[in-house]
């Protein structure tokens, strides 16, 4: 075969840059409401309901109208927070909340971390930033240790990879591995997909 079309529309299995990440995530993260709206216009131009292919190829009947089903809104869990905390139940609404004021009862810990930043603008920021993230996470219940395993450390964007395995040599002579490496990327965009 010298030439091949291929049909549009077609499954594509490599990695999608950043434009058709965000074009895909246009189309796919609507309100209900809006979803519905495209598809009963998807239906009505297509004329599904009178297309002989899809009843004779197929089998299928494509009606105009959305099915309708029997369902229930559950209502969501209470939150149970640690009792040292001010709010020690929360219930969320619209499926969020914000952990002000709220103590995790489990909350994780973090012996083994450092950071790394390859942002140019913000060479000084990694120690503040860190400092921060240790202070924050602390309040809510972890156990978060104060000082980085390895030195905190700011690097070229052009030299990510030995960067990063400089990191991991050295991370390597530690008792145990690195638990969170913490990356400020540069202010490039298509750097997320080198780390």
């Amino acid at each position: 075969m010298e030439l091949c079309s291929i049909v549009e529309g077609q499954r594509y299995t490599k990695k999608l840059n950043e434009q058709q990440v965000r074009s895909l995530l246009r189309a796919t993260c609507q309100r209900p409401n809006v979803r519905e709206g495209n598809v009963t216009k998807m239906v009505q131009v297509n004329n599904f309901e009178v297309e002989e292919p899809i009843t004779k190829e197929f089998g299928m009947h494509v009606r105009k109208e959305l099915a309708l089903i029997d369902a229930r809104v559950l209502n969501p869990p209470a939150l149970k927070y640690h009792d040292t905390g001010r709010d020690k139940i929360v219930n969320p609404s619209c499926g969020q909340w914000n952990m002000i004021n709220k103590k995790m009862v489990n909350g994780g810990k973090v012996d083994f971390w450092t950071c790394v930043n390859f942002s140019s603008g913000y060479w000084n920021m990694s120690e503040d930033f860190c400092a921060e993230l240790v202070k924050m996470c602390n309040s809510k219940g972890m156990v978060f240790r104060r000082t980085p395993s390895i030195a905190m450390r700011s690097a070229r964007s052009d030299r990510i990879d030995q960067t990063l395995v400089d990191v991991y040599k050295e991370s390597a002579g530690l008792n145990k591995p690195l638990q969170l490496l913490i990356i400020i990327l540069p202010d490039q965009t298509g750097s997320y997909a080198n780390l």
